[in-house]
C-alpha cells in the first residue's frame, strides 16, 4: 500500500444536554443500504488461494444495521471540514466530486462518522456486508476482473487472465454493486474499519463482536484498492495500519444502527 504520513489534531465535540448530528446538503446526503441480521462464516478456508494466517474461520452473528452504499466522497468530507474547521487532507491524489476521499487517517474517518451520526463498521460487519450472503473468495465468485472492481489487473487471482488496470481511483459507483447493493467493497480504495488489528480472531462463535479494545499493532483496513492485485481484494483479506497513517488509496465508508 502506498502511504503518506499525516498527523492531524483530533477534535472531540461533546454535549451534556441535547445531542444533534450534522445534516449534509441534499445532493451530498449519505445513501444507506439496509443490511439484514444474520450469521456467516468470517475468514477464509485453509484451501483458499492466497489465504493469510490471520484469516481463521469462525461463525459470527450480527444484528441489522445500515451501511453507506458508497465510500465517503471528497465533497461529503469537505463539507465536514468546512463545518468543523478540521484540517483538510493532503492534496496528493485527491480528486473532487464523487471520487472517494483519501489521505485520511483513522481518526479523521472516525470523526466524520460521528459527525454524521454514524460510526465506522466493525471488521465483522464489513466482511458480512462485503460477502452479501456469499461464502466465495469474492462476492463475484471465485474470481475477480477489472470490469467488476477497480484493482490492478496485472496481478489476477489464481493465475487467471490479466485484465486492463485503471491505475487510479474511480468515482464511487463506477462498478456493479454486490447482491446487497453496496459498491466498491472490492477495490478502489482501502476502507478503515473500527477494530484494532490482531492476528488471531479466534475460532469461537461470536455475536456482534466489537474487536479488541486495543492492540500493540494497528487499526484495520479492508477491501483492497486500485493499487493492489486481486489477492488483496478478497473478502477475507485483512490489512493493519497505524491509525495516524493516511494514503492516496485509503478511505472509508460508514454504518449506523
Amino acid at each position: 500500500m502506498r502511504i503518506i504520513l499525516h498527523i492531524y489534531t483530533f477534535i472531540l465535540f461533546t454535549s451534556v444536554v441535547n445531542v444533534s448530528f450534522a445534516q449534509l446538503d441534499k445532493e451530498l446526503k449519505i445513501s444507506w443500504v439496509d443490511i439484514p441480521a444474520g450469521s456467516f462464516i468470517m475468514g477464509s478456508p485453509e484451501n483458499e488461494i492466497g489465504r493469510d494466517v490471520d484469516e481463521k474461520q469462525h461463525k459470527v452473528t450480527l444484528s441489522p444495521f445500515k451501511m453507506s452504499r458508497y465510500e465517503v466522497t471528497y465533497d461529503q468530507y469537505m463539507a465536514f471540514c468546512k463545518a468543523t474547521g478540521r484540517v483538510k487532507p493532503d492534496s496528493d491524489g485527491l480528486k473532487k466530486g464523487d471520487y472517494p476521499i483519501v489521505n485520511v487517517n483513522w481518526e479523521d474517518a472516525d470523526a466524520f462518522a460521528k459527525w454524521i451520526g454514524g460510526r465506522l463498521p466493525t471488521e465483522a460487519e464489513w466482511e458480512y456486508a462485503c460477502r452479501a450472503g456469499t461464502q466465495s473468495t469474492f462476492y463475484t465468485g471465485d474470481n475477480l476482473t477489472t470490469s467488476q472492481a477497480n484493482f490492478d489487473g496485472n496481478y489476477p487471482y489464481n493465475r487467471s487472465a490479466k485484465s486492463p488496470a485503471k491505475g487510479k481511483i474511480m468515482p464511487v459507483g463506477s462498478y456493479p454493486p454486490n447482491r446487497w447493493g453496496l459498491h466498491d467493497m472490492h477495490g478502489n480504495v482501502w476502507e478503515w474499519v473500527a477494530d484494532w488489528y490482531v492476528s488471531d480472531l479466534g475460532s469461537d462463535d461470536v455475536v456482534n463482536p466489537k474487536g479488541p479494545r486495543e492492540s500493540q499493532f494497528d487499526r484495520v483496513g479492508r477491501g483492497g484498492s486500485y493499487y493492489e492485485g486481486a489477492n488483496e481484494n478478497r473478502c477475507a483479506d485483512r490489512g493493519g495500519q497505524s491509525a495516524t497513517i493516511s494514503g492516496n488509496n485509503l478511505g472509508f465508508r460508514i454504518v449506523k444502527d
